[in-house]
């Protein structure tokens, strides 16, 4: 990937960046060669430099969109367990004697996408500050996958990653290609 875009800026540098002054030095043998125009090639590659940082903050952004939708996402409600066995209570012991009522607060509570950062350094993230998230979707890297209460019915977030990483790593690189490919006139 990087190397096509290099190659797409050497042959930038080649079509008209850089001009060539030949001239005769001390009227020898001897010729000198003058490279003129550097500071505008400086500006372009500059210009291709901050497009590719916006080209990686921009797929990112898309690239993590999907993965923040299903983690803010709720699962069906469970179903209402309020008669047969156990006395009448019915159902699983973890189950109330009433219909479940969802408040959304932990939906809503998780933040838009950001991205940040320039160059080799581009990083996005999303969140949420319900302190109870952890026991709803687990940890990222699966090492605590939530409360059992709730994983019957909420997807963990490692679930999620392993689910939706390869196709965000997808996203992101078209991003990139899509750039490489406009700078290189393609």
């Amino acid at each position: 990937m990087l190397a096509s875009l290099f190659c797409g800026l050497r042959h930038l540098a080649r079509a008209s960046l850089f001009h060539f002054a030949c001239a005769p030095y001390n009227s020898g043998m001897s010729t000198e060669l003058n490279v003129e125009g550097l500071e505008s090639t400086a500006e372009q590659i500059a210009a291709v430099q901050a497009g590719l940082n916006d080209a990686l903050q921009e797929g990112l952004r898309d690239a993590m969109q999907p993965i923040r939708d299903a983690v803010s996402t709720y699962p069906p409600v469970p179903p209402y367990v309020g008669s047969g066995g156990r006395g009448g209570r019915g159902g699983p012991a973890h189950h109330k004697p009433h219909p479940y009522a969802r408040t959304g607060a932990y939906g809503s509570s998780v933040t838009p996408v950001q991205v940040e950062g320039d160059g080799s350094e581009v990083s996005g993230y999303f969140a949420t500050p319900a302190p109870y998230a952890i026991y709803l979707r687990g940890t990222p890297d699966g090492s605590y996958g939530g409360a059992w209460m709730h994983t019957p019915y909420w997807q963990s977030l490692k679930s999620i990653l392993d689910a939706l990483l390869p196709e965000a790593t997808d996203v992101l690189q078209r991003g990139v290609d899509d750039f490489i490919s406009r700078v290189m006139g393609g």
